[in-house]
């Protein structure tokens, strides 16, 4: 996956739900099977990629959560999610955040 990343040298990263699951997901099985995230990343990328250690925050209307940004140099990644979920606290209308309903 990471050789396959490299390979597109993407301009943006974006995904659905990617900062709270996918990249946590993918990190953390890497780490189980006993290989460190950042040693694999670092073979195809200038700098690994990483978890940012400081939070970030997301604003979603009168309330406020935060989330560990994953950062790949040079490349800002993106989650729609954070972007669906802010509509959602402007326009009451909107029943879901999920990627389904969001593309519906």
């Amino acid at each position: 996956m990471l050789k396959d990343l490299a390979d597109l040298k993407a301009d943006v990263l974006f995904g659905h739900n990617s900062e709270n699951f996918d990249w946590e997901f993918i990190i953390t099985r890497c780490e189980v099977l006993g290989h460190p995230f950042n040693e694999l990343s670092q073979k195809f990328f200038r700098f690994p990629i990483y978890k940012r250690k400081k939070p970030a925050t997301l604003k979603l209307g009168g309330e406020t959560e935060t989330y560990y940004p994953t950062v790949v140099w040079g490349t800002p990644v993106l989650d729609s999610l954070h972007a669906a979920r802010r509509a959602q606290a402007i326009d009451s209308n909107m029943k879901s955040a999920n990627l389904k309903y969001v593309t519906q």
